[in-house]
């Protein structure tokens, strides 16, 4: 019985190893009773769910970069998977912190992914202050183009237990 679960395990084990390779491929994972084709159908699947999860959390951002946005998260994906109860929410800030240090023509277009990523960072603890500072403030921030600039936007955001509030420091 014992044998049985630990090769249980050692299965599960591969088939999520084969699910987020990193490499793009399934060439390597061998699996009994699984295709090649069902493996790249899965792993394409599971992609796609993040990229539909992490638009959802970072609206203006992925209206902003269209077809990039999927062409961006596909490249961050290549190196990022998290796993848990709280995955699509680092998913999400990781993301954004990617898209801030990348060199793009728009480089607020990152500052804007790590402000609408804020919301994210409640469910990763009980109690947490962060302190956020962006060159342009996106609180009224409508429009899909170039946000006014402020030179200080400050932010503070603190939760504690079940409570949890955005404060404008300064700016």
């Amino acid at each position: 019985m014992r044998s049985e679960h630990e090769s249980l395990r050692k299965l599960q084990a591969e088939l999520a190893r084969c699910l987020i390779g990193h490499d793009g491929s399934s060439g390597d994972c061998h699996l009994q009773h699984l295709a090649k084709v069902d493996l790249d159908r899965s792993r394409e699947a599971l992609l796609r769910k993040r990229i539909s999860q992490t638009r959802a959390l970072l609206p203006k951002t992925a209206a902003l970069l269209g077809t990039d946005f999927q062409k961006w998260f596909r490249e961050f994906a290549d190196k990022h998977h998290f796993n848990g109860l709280h995955a699509i929410s680092q998913d999400t800030i990781a993301f954004a912190y990617w898209l801030s240090v990348k060199k793009t023509d728009r480089l607020w277009i990152g500052q804007l992914a790590r402000w609408e990523s804020i919301d994210c960072h409640w469910p990763l603890a009980r109690t947490f202050i962060k302190f956020f500072r962006f060159e342009h403030d996106f609180s009224s921030y409508q429009r899909l183009d170039n946000p006014p600039v402020r030179k200080i936007n400050c932010w503070c955001c603190v939760r504690f237990y079940g409570r949890f509030r955005k404060i404008k420091i300064l700016g």
